[in-house]
């Protein structure tokens, strides 16, 4: 009788303890819930900044490029060639494809860019300008094209001054505060303010992809992007063009007092700061060297001797039924419970 009395107690105790320790991790729960919350922003949101290629994609590229001879190449392999070419970091070889290639912009638009971005890449401005001039003769504000130029224009004055950003802007695009009044999900914001928005993040992941060192037009880009971001959109899309041009240039102080202002704005209306890394992820470099592909693939092309997989060992048949240690606790559980019951019941036979 005393150990059926003891066994009780010992259960009620386990369960109330149980349940104290639940209401208990339930009020620390609610005690450490953040005050901060998402930003409600569904009008625009910056892209992935990705810098770098996937060096396996590029690898089956060329491996499927130079599994064939080059004179049976088609136009749009010599295409494919080059803009794997300038992708894996081989601009001169690129350079020479592109060349000799016509692109039509109508069929081949990421072709045509790529091109673009290829003599951007090789600081050659005055290019850039002239081929969106022969694409755009009569450029229209705050598209793609005019964005891009006006890039192209700011590196040019950065290669006749260096200070030229104390007294110049890149976009010069200036905050106008009757936007402001116009409601966000109207047609007039969206043609004033999202899709030039949308233009310059296109303009600006075309140009990032390829620039992994310090550039200080491209840092003062992603800075007044911030201050139209600031004062059209969202505190926390400006955050993270501002970060974007500290990444770019960490001396330039403007830029980091932006940065500041901008988390001031955040933490003032109880957003959450945004992880930087998200929008822009680690570079991934180039790791294979295009030589050595080249001449395995010509080494396995001519090698006519037929390939068979070794037999290490012999292959060991696996058991057909595997007991699942899940299936084992479970069992295990029963068998003490079904135990207790018994020992219980030889105690009251016992008194």
């Amino acid at each position: 009788m005393f150990l059926q009395r003891t066994i009780s107690r010992l259960i009620v105790f386990v369960f109330a303890f149980l349940t104290i320790g639940h209401a208990m991790a339930a009020g620390e729960t609610e005690q450490a819930t953040s005050p901060y919350r998402s930003e409600y922003n569904p009008w625009f949101k910056l892209g992935i900044f990705k810098r770098g290629f996937k060096n396996e994609t590029l690898k089956l590229h060329l491996d499927s490029l130079e599994s064939k001879p080059r004179r049976s190449w088609t136009r749009q392999d010599s295409l494919k060639f080059a803009v794997v070419s300038m992708k894996t970091g081989n601009s001169e070889l690129a350079t020479y494809y592109f060349d000799h290639l016509t692109i039509n912009f109508e069929q081949e638009e990421e072709i045509w860019w790529n091109r673009l971005v290829l003599h951007f890449i090789q600081r050659e401005y005055n290019s850039c300008v002239s081929m969106i001039r022969k694409q755009e003769p009569g450029l229209v504000e705050f598209t793609k094209f005019w964005f891009f130029k006006k890039i192209c224009d700011a590196k040019l004055r950065s290669l006749r001054d260096e200070k030229w950003y104390k007294t110049e802007s890149v976009l010069s695009w200036e905050v106008d505060s009757s936007l402001m009044l116009l409601d966000k999900d109207s047609p007039e914001f969206y043609e004033k303010v999202i899709l030039p928005l949308e233009n310059l993040n296109f303009v600006l992941e075309k140009i990032i992809r390829f620039i992994h060192d310090e550039d200080e037009v491209l840092a003062r880009t992603c800075y007044e992007m911030g201050l139209i971001l600031d004062a059209y959109i969202s505190p926390t899309q400006a955050y993270i063009a501002m970060c974007l041009g500290r990444n770019y240039d960490k001396w330039d102080k403007e830029i980091l007092q932006g940065m500041k202002l901008a988390k001031a704005h955040i933490v003032e209306k109880n957003y959450r700061i945004p992880i930087f890394r998200k929008n822009f992820p680690r570079i991934e470099y180039w790791r294979f060297d295009y030589e050595m592909l080249k001449e395995k693939i010509i080494y396995e092309r001519s090698d006519t001797a037929v390939k068979t997989a070794p037999v290490l060992r012999k292959k060991v048949d696996e058991p057909k039924f595997a007991i699942n240690s899940q299936f084992v606790i479970l069992a295990g559980l029963i068998v003490i419970f079904v135990s207790i019951l018994l020992f219980l019941k030889t105690g009251k036979k016992n008194v």
